[in-house]
């Protein structure tokens, strides 16, 4: 499986997540980063909690908020999200 991973040109898909993430506020694409292991290792809610000073549930809201205007962002640009 590793060998057809290997294969895969990545570079497109990993450009327009990195162009996505532009429209985020800080906090919001920190979470995101983390969360779905985007620079390194996902942490759980807790764990990135623990870094931000923030209760696991405010992470989740966070989150949540993010993958929303990461939604709206592709529908205004034409994008599918």
């Amino acid at each position: 499986m590793d060998e057809i991973n290997d294969n895969i040109d990545c570079t497109p898909l990993v450009l327009e997540i990195e162009r996505s993430l532009t429209y985020l506020p800080d906090l919001e694409r920190d979470v995101i980063r983390l969360f779905y292991g985007l620079d390194a290792p996902a942490l759980t809610l807790e764990e990135i909690g623990e870094k931000f000073g923030m209760t696991p549930e405010s992470v989740n809201q966070t989150k949540e908020q993010a993958i929303r205007r990461l939604r709206h962002s592709g529908s205004r640009t034409g994008n599918r999200a």
